[in-house]
């Protein structure tokens, strides 16, 4: 069971996963950011202000961070897709995302312990959720896990997607291209510098006037490492299909090739 959480990090520096309330009209509607780094055993809480403005993609309006999930749950989008939009608004790579009936503020290893029972004894909290929910739990409890806490107000995303770079692994071996099919000027741009701040190496952003309704992510085929990486930045994006073309890959050389589509 102590190995439990320390396998789903899939050799990973750090581990995130982002807790929400599930509906709009929870009476706390907090945000917190949970960050799990194997090596240093130690577990960071971040305190998301749930009033902070965020645009979202799929061609949305903007809307408060707390009311993201509620509205694309309403709005019958896939859990991945739920992901991604998160993940661009807190410009960090979700891991998961965990909808819970009952999230108040953290800012204590005691509160920390309190939420995770609150999770795993929760009946809406999937199999998953309860199992990792005991790891990171066991963790502190037994392991002795550091526990640090954070506060992000209203208007300091950017301060904490640097913070969150600090953590992240170079993942340099690989290169990435970005070529924005959409006709919104800039997105491409904004992509790289994304998931440069994630440690990829970004070595050509390109607009291309094929426009693409949906967002696709290829890779060459001839680097495994890679394909792990492609399915990271996957989880970042609205597309969740990697496909495997050397001819693409070669044409933009670049090992993972990124074409944006219309559904951001």
């Amino acid at each position: 069971m102590l190995k439990l959480i320390d396998r789903q990090t899939y050799d990973q520096p750090v581990w995130n996963v982002l807790l929400v309330d599930q509906t709009a009209e929870q009476a706390s509607n907090n945000v917190l950011l949970l960050q799990y780094f194997p090596q240093e055993n130690k577990i960071k809480s971040w305190d998301v202000d749930p009033e902070t403005e965020v645009k979202v993609i799929g061609g949305y309006q903007e809307y408060q961070l707390r009311a993201v999930y509620p509205l694309l749950k309403i709005e019958k989008k896939s859990d991945h897709f739920i992901r991604a939009a998160l993940s661009q608004n807190l410009k960090v790579i979700l891991d998961e995302v965990w909808p819970v009936t009952s999230l108040s503020r953290v800012d204590s290893r005691d509160k920390l312990k309190f939420q995770f029972n609150q999770i795993l004894w929760s009946q809406h909290a999937s199999l998953k959720q309860r199992l990792l929910s005991v790891g990171l739990l066991l963790k502190l409890t037994v392991q002795d896990a550091v526990a640090e806490f954070g506060q992000v107000g209203s208007g300091s995303l950017s301060r904490l997607s640097q913070e969150l770079s600090k953590h992240q692994t170079e993942y340099g071996e690989c290169s990435v291209a970005v070529i924005n099919t959409t006709k919104t000027n800039h997105l491409g741009r904004g992509i790289a510098d994304f998931l440069g701040t994630q440690g990829f190496r970004v070595v050509r952003v390109e607009d291309n006037l094929d426009r693409l309704p949906v967002t696709q992510i290829i890779w060459s085929g001839s680097e495994s490492k890679c394909q792990a990486l492609s399915d990271r930045i996957a989880k970042s994006l609205p597309s969740d299909k990697v496909e495997v073309d050397s001819d693409t890959a070669l044409q933009n050389r670049a090992e993972i090739v990124i074409f944006l589509g219309e559904d951001l």
